[in-house]
């Protein structure tokens, strides 16, 4: 998402690049991660408090109206303060959870399935593998194609 929205976009990357260099490092390293050493960083079988308390974020403000959306082509999303907006689904949207759907597929295992279970998100992946694309090849920079309207560099 970093590099879609913020590194790739010209006119965004004007402003990352002002205030904030060291995320275009870092969002250009994790493009890259074969050149980086990867260690244990987790337990899959009790993972973090603060691990959970973030997929659960994602379960609350962010995957119900990312999959109603996509399954049917818009969804109601209501702040806190009452404010509701209707959310429609773009292809670049369809794009990115078709990709996050097939990392989950190649991905599956008891264990994964039991950590998005206890964050209260695994329908949001079980149920929806049907909706799956395929995983992008990581060694081609991204080039939000879908989501433009800015003209291409």
């Amino acid at each position: 998402g970093n590099a879609a929205h913020f590194v790739n976009d010209p006119l965004c990357r004007r402003w990352v690049d002002e205030d904030g260099p060291a995320i275009v490092l870092h969002t250009n390293r994790l493009l890259e991660p074969e050149d980086e050493p990867v260690g244990a960083w987790d337990d899959a079988g009790e993972p973090a408090p603060t691990l959970l308390a973030l997929l659960r974020e994602l379960g609350r403000m962010y995957l119900p109206w990312v999959s109603r959306a996509c399954v049917d082509g818009a969804a109601e999303l209501t702040f806190a303060d009452g404010t509701s907006v209707r959310i429609h689904a773009t292809d670049f949207l369809r794009e990115a959870r078709g990709v996050l759907l097939a990392r989950y597929v190649a991905l599956r295992s008891r264990e994964l399935d039991a950590v998005l279970e206890r964050a209260g998100l695994l329908r949001y992946f079980a149920d929806h593998v049907g909706h799956a694309t395929a995983v992008p090849d990581h060694t081609a920079p991204p080039r939000p194609a879908l989501n433009r309207p800015f003209p291409p560099a």
